[in-house]
């Protein structure tokens, strides 16, 4: 489906982002870096503890969070980092050009694979877990509580465990993994910002340690002073703004108007892998029927086509967004009815 007369009704953050630039370039004249707080922990505590529980100390920014990730690796021990199969292709270049062996857990059914982790956290030598929630292509997220049991079992182990939440904007709050930090050293959380707020040309990512003595050390080997003050401020006003309401009742709508989307693929013999219902990304299949096709002849636009193979059939899975216009949402319903009713 194609929503781009929908995207305006999300946020609104050019506007902000244009009014905050106004006034911030009114009335300073600081525009480069923080001396004084070179990794800008000082100046972030307060925006970000109104939301998360964390030590001052240990959180860093920087340019987007590749480069945050690529400096944890650094400080990951030499092995094996157990995974996702679908886990973000790029990390996955940078797990093995930096020499580890990266392992990825299949799993079929595309469900959350709580078990096969579990059980590759006890049978192999690991230096680490990565966990991306939610999954990029599906929005498959794992639940707090089968995220406690991995980082519960791992920590007896002193293994670490990374969290990637670059795509968790859509996740309400208290379903982040950032409210885990307090309670276990073991856990790292990346957070996209970029992608949280729709900020794609700012890039501050952030990284998050629930072990004072691992940001420490990951201190050691972050660059000081990235990014700009101005992203950095930018970051700071989002986190203190009412933009977290607006993306609540985004994310009230959109698991209201997810709802209505699966019941409608139900009635007519669709299937859809699991996702969070706040996540606005839905992928579908038809055991009978080439979505890629049928999608092309009611010119609905799809995100994301893949093909896989299952025994001696190829089942297509297509991704589509899920809107906040509940028109558009009837207009896909009728289009998906009339077709099963030819």
């Amino acid at each position: 489906m194609s929503f781009d007369g929908d995207r305006k009704q999300l946020i609104g953050i050019e506007n902000y982002v244009r009014n905050f630039a106004n006034e911030y370039f009114n009335n300073n004249f600081n525009t480069g870096y923080f001396s004084a707080d070179p990794f800008y922990q000082e100046l972030l505590y307060t925006s970000i503890s109104t939301h998360i529980k964390v030590h001052k100390g240990t959180y860093f920014v920087s340019n987007g969070i590749s480069e945050l990730f690529k400096t944890l690796l650094k400080i990951i021990k030499p092995g094996t980092i157990l995974g996702l199969s679908y886990q973000f292709p790029p990390f996955v270049e940078y797990i093995k050009i930096m020499g580890f062996k990266y392992v990825e857990i299949i799993n079929p059914d595309f469900s959350f694979p709580t078990q096969q982790l579990l059980q590759g956290i006890k049978n192999m030598d690991v230096s680490s877990v990565i966990i991306e929630r939610p999954l990029n292509f599906s929005g498959l997220t794992a639940s707090i509580d089968e995220l406690k049991q991995i980082i519960e079992y791992a920590q007896t182990k002193n293994i670490p465990i990374i969290v990637d939440e670059s795509y968790a904007n859509y996740l309400p709050n208290e379903d982040s993994a950032t409210q885990l930090l307090i309670k276990f050293d073991n856990l790292i959380v990346l957070r996209s910002n970029a992608k949280g707020y729709n900020l794609g040309g700012f890039r501050t990512g952030i990284i998050f340690f629930g072990s004072s003595s691992t940001a420490e050390l990951y201190k050691k080997f972050h660059r000081e002073y990235t990014p700009d003050l101005f992203s950095i401020n930018l970051f700071k006003s989002l986190l203190c703004s009412d933009i977290h309401n607006k993306i609540a009742k985004l994310c009230s709508l959109i698991a209201a108007n997810k709802k209505t989307v699966c019941n409608c693929l139900e009635k007519h013999g669709y299937k859809y892998l699991p996702s969070h219902i706040s996540m606005p990304v839905l992928v579908i299949y038809h055991p009978k029927i080439n979505i890629a096709q049928q999608f092309k002849q009611l010119n609905i636009i799809s995100t994301n086509i893949r093909c896989y193979n299952f025994g001696q059939s190829t089942i297509s899975y297509s991704r589509i967004r899920i809107p906040s216009n509940s028109s558009i949402i009837k207009n896909f319903c009728m289009a998906i009815k009339r077709f099963n009713q030819q």
